[in-house]
């Protein structure tokens, strides 16, 4: 298959990459095409013309995102809208990266694919009008909605909690945030298993299980065996730019009957992540 790739140099991108190593792929970063910019797309592709654009690139700083909405826009509506236009112009399926902030986090269940959306945060508000660009475009879609992602190519939440730990510092850390910690390692191959699948309308994708972020780091310090301390507090403790949802987690039964099995359990592929990282 001819497979565009955007967002290539970044943390899911990177895995999404390997996965389509026996594609003819053209894998593409923010340096090689700002995809915002009209015409952008069109002139880093060339000739090339896609049977599927996997679009991965997006500005992903949730308190960015609040401190400089245009940008948040920019990159995650124009650009998305340009990517659209160039998939629907080449007849390609064009599977588009979303995240669970497209919801307000007021639930007490696991949030279905067809439960109303209503963003919190400008990073929030800017995924949900790019997955409408996309539903808009002409091109026929798969809108792929995830949640906290982690991965081994980029900054996560992992890493933070890990390298604070290791200094011995007290970690005081949210426990009233719940959702879900997802491995780049384990949606990366899922993300290709449905491209493949010719599966269309909204998904989504996690691993399974779900815990508060004080949970998951209590688990990464225990599994890196830190002395360091962890202390729930609440979010109000550490205010931010950018309101989370209390409760994201994803209903995945839809995505998981296409798979033929869940992602791991988070807790799991946790484990598997400290042993690569050391």
């Amino acid at each position: 298959m001819r497979v565009l790739l955007t967002g290539a140099s970044g943390m899911l991108g990177r895995d999404l990459t390997r996965e389509l190593a026996g594609d003819e792929l053209c894998a593409l970063s923010r340096a090689q095409a700002d995809l915002a910019e009209e015409g952008a797309l069109e002139r880093a592709l060339g000739g090339f013309r896609p049977q599927i654009v996997v679009h991965c690139a997006a500005y992903t700083d949730v308190d960015g995102c609040e401190l400089d909405p245009a940008r948040a826009e920019r990159d995650n509506v124009t650009a998305t809208r340009h990517v659209a236009r160039v998939a629907a112009g080449a007849g390609a399926r064009l599977v588009h990266l979303s995240t669970d902030y497209v919801f307000d986090g007021t639930a007490r269940r696991p949030y279905a694919i067809d439960a109303a959306t209503n963003p919190v945060s400008v990073y929030g508000r800017t995924k949900l009008a790019a997955e409408q660009a996309v539903q808009t475009s002409g091109a026929a879609f798969l809108i792929v909605r995830t949640a906290w992602l982690v991965g081994l190519h980029g900054k996560n939440f992992v890493e933070a909690i890990a390298s604070r730990a290791a200094r011995g510092e007290t970690l005081e850390v949210v426990d009233d945030q719940r959702g879900t910690p997802t491995f780049t390692f384990d949606l990366a191959p899922a993300l290709v298993t449905l491209a493949r699948s010719g599966a269309t309308g909204i998904l989504h994708v996690t691993n399974q299980g779900e815990c508060t972020r004080f949970e998951q780091a209590q688990e990464i310090v225990r599994l890196g065996g830190y002395e360091a301390r962890v202390v729930p507090v609440t979010s109000d403790k550490h205010p931010r730019p950018a309101r989370r949802p209390a409760y994201s987690v994803l209903d995945n039964s839809a995505a998981n009957a296409i798979l033929g099995k869940p992602l791991p359990p988070w807790r799991e592929s946790l484990a598997t992540y400290m042993r690569y990282r050391s």
